[in-house]
């Protein structure tokens, strides 16, 4: 971090309750985060950390690179707690690009039985360098956080929506 950065950090909670069995939600989670097929619809390419010795628990490398042949997104994603009882599965993602902004984000993915099926909860901590405005800068660091948290709710709560859709269908 530079002195024309802060390190910040912007947290979401997302919830939606699925009218299926919590078990079904588990296996979503694990065949959707932690093998990937969530970033393979997105044209990820996924790669084992076989050989990382932090990530005991699993982990990947995930890349997608633009038509331009260019890589648009490149991160380290390590396994951080499987809970098979409590069917949780929590992760952090080390972020390559932007390089400045130097993002890192712990999540936790969990399939909690209710009344009516499962809730799926998933909560992030989304640490990253911000640009520190200068005196006559249009947005603070609070709006500037603010924003980057309402892009990532929205995100979270559409492919929650997808989510439940598919599973209640029975896909």
């Amino acid at each position: 971090m530079s002195d024309q950065s802060v390190r910040v950090t912007a947290v979401n909670h997302a919830a939606i309750d699925i009218a299926c069995d919590p078990q079904r939600v588990w296996r979503d989670i694990l065949e959707a985060v932690l093998e990937g097929g969530q970033f393979a619809q997105y044209g990820y390419r996924m790669e084992p950390l076989t050989e990382d010795p932090a990530a005991f628990l699993g982990g990947y490398r995930l890349v997608l690179e633009g038509k331009d042949g260019a890589i648009a997104d490149d991160r380290i994603v390590r396994v951080t707690e499987r809970d098979e009882e409590a069917m949780r599965l929590s992760l952090f993602a080390d972020y390559s690009l932007p390089a400045e902004a130097a993002v890192a984000v712990h999540a936790t993915y969990q399939a909690v039985r209710i009344p009516s099926g499962t809730r799926y909860e998933l909560h992030a901590y989304t640490n990253m360098n911000v640009a520190r405005p200068d005196a006559v800068a249009a947005t603070s660091i609070a709006e500037t956080v603010a924003n980057f948290t309402k892009q990532s709710a929205d995100f979270l709560n559409q492919r929650l929506a997808a989510t439940k859709e598919r599973l209640e269908a029975g896909e």
